[in-house]
This record gives C-alpha cells, structure tokens and sequence, in this order.
C-alpha cells in the first residue's frame, strides 16, 4: 500500500515546532526563576535600587538648571556647585 503525497508528513516542520516549544519553555521558566529571585532579593537590595532612582530623578531636575548655567558661560561643575550652595541655603532658611 503507497501513502499519498498528500497525507505524507512534514518532518522538518514538526522538528523546528519542537525545538522553538521547548526554547519557548525553557525561556519561561528561566523567567519565572528570575522573577522568583529577584523577588526574594529584593529586601537585600531595597536600599541600592532607592539611591539609583533617587540619583535618576535628582539628575533630570537639576539638569535643566545646570544647562541653562552652562548656555550663559559658566563651567559645568562650578554651576553644579553654585546649584547646590544655593539649594543647601534655602534648605537651611526654611529650617
């Protein structure tokens, strides 16, 4: 009995199917063990992550005053310096 063209079977095919469904889950679960550990080191790191947004949105504030300093001539770390001498004085006006 001949098998038919038609009803024959697309090896190649089912084998690439294989292998992109078995990296698709290997992905996943590497993801979820991702997730999981960054879960539990999130205490441990809590602080660190804080600075590094702090820091973030401290330098897009300021900078627009920083450049609008450097645009009228000054250097850019003495107009950081100027930035902060003032924002240490108002601090400690109001206090």
């Amino acid at each position: 009995m001949k098998v038919s063209d038609d009803h024959a079977v697309n090896l190649p095919f089912i084998r690439s199917f294989h292998k992109a469904l078995f990296r698709t889950l290997v992905n996943f679960v590497l993801l979820l063990l991702g997730l999981f550990a960054l879960y539990n080191f999130i205490p441990y790191i809590s602080d660190a992550l804080f600075m590094i947004v702090m820091a973030t949105v401290l330098t897009a504030v300021i900078s627009p005053a920083i450049d609008w300093m450097e645009a009228r001539g000054m250097r850019r770390g003495f107009a950081v310096a100027i930035f902060f001498l003032v924002a240490f004085a108002l601090v400690g006006f109001l206090i």
